[in-house]
Order: structure tokens, then sequence, then C-alpha cells
């Protein structure tokens, strides 16, 4: 495990943090599957705006982060277990 990658998790804010978590513990570490639930709760209809404008944020989010695995090829919640 790099500096590099301990430096970028210890500089995520608490919801990319929580992101992680709940890729690795409800969707087994699949960004594809949580991006799948995600889109399913936004396009099921009627949303409070509220939450609409959350679960978009939470897309943009884990994009970003699957797009920094995917260049690295790691995963980010291997450093996450290393920073408590």
């Amino acid at each position: 495990m790099t500096a590099e990658h301990e430096d970028f998790v210890s500089r995520l804010p608490d919801k990319d943090k929580t992101l992680l978590i709940l890729r690795d513990q409800l969707y087994e570490g699949s960004w594809p599957e949580m991006v799948m639930d995600l889109d399913g709760r936004l396009n099921k209809g009627f949303q409070v705006f509220e939450l609409t404008e959350l679960i978009e944020a939470d897309l943009a989010r884990i994009e970003v982060l699957a797009d920094y695995e995917n260049k690295h090829d790691i995963n980010l919640g291997d450093f996450l277990e290393d920073e408590n």
C-alpha cells in the first residue's frame, strides 16, 4: 500500500468513505451493482427532490472513486481500513 493512495483516502470526505464502506458491505465490493441499485431507485418514479439530488451526487462520487481505483488497479476500501 503506497503513501499516495493512503493520502488520497485520508483526504476523502466522510460521504465518500461511507460509499466505500457501503460498496464493500452491501454490494460485495462492486461499483456496478451499487450504481445499478442507485439508478433503479432514481428511475423508480416520483422521488423527493432532495433524495434525487443525493442519489445523483452519490453517483458522481462513485464515478470519481471507481475511476481512481481502475486507474491504479486498487481497492480503496483496503486503505480505509488502515485509516482507523
